[in-house]
């Protein structure tokens, strides 16, 4: 059981205690005892109203935080993604611009497989 479900507990059993005693008095003191209910059940209203207020904003700072890190994590992940596709094309042009160097230098090599001599 959470903190919420036991204050709200808490409250309904300040409630019925204020119950019980306004019941067990009689004669001209049970308009007073009602109404002192009465204010028991106000309070404790309000206090409930005030804790679920509470918890709404916690809740609602959590989601504007998570809001507010979203895109700023999003655009690091984007600057990674770009920078090893970056490197990841140089790489290739690299080997590429290798192989055609290689090609330059001895096309009887790429023609039958056999590699030049002293070539690269």
């Amino acid at each position: 059981m959470g903190p919420q479900e036991q204050y709200v507990r808490d409250l309904d059993q300040v409630k019925v205690k204020a119950l019980s005693l306004a019941l067990s008095q009689s004669g001209p003191a049970t308009v007073e005892a009602l109404s002192n209910l009465a204010a028991v059940c106000k309070t404790a209203s309000e206090a409930q109203k005030t804790e679920m207020e509470k918890l709404q904003l916690e809740k609602t700072a959590r989601a504007e935080a998570t809001r507010f890190w979203i895109p700023i994590i999003a655009s690091f992940i984007s600057v990674g993604i770009l920078a090893s596709t970056l490197l990841l094309q140089t790489s290739q042009f690299k080997e590429s611009v290798r192989q055609q160097t290689a090609t330059l230098a001895c096309p009887a090599s790429v023609e039958t497989g056999v590699p030049h001599p002293g070539g690269v």
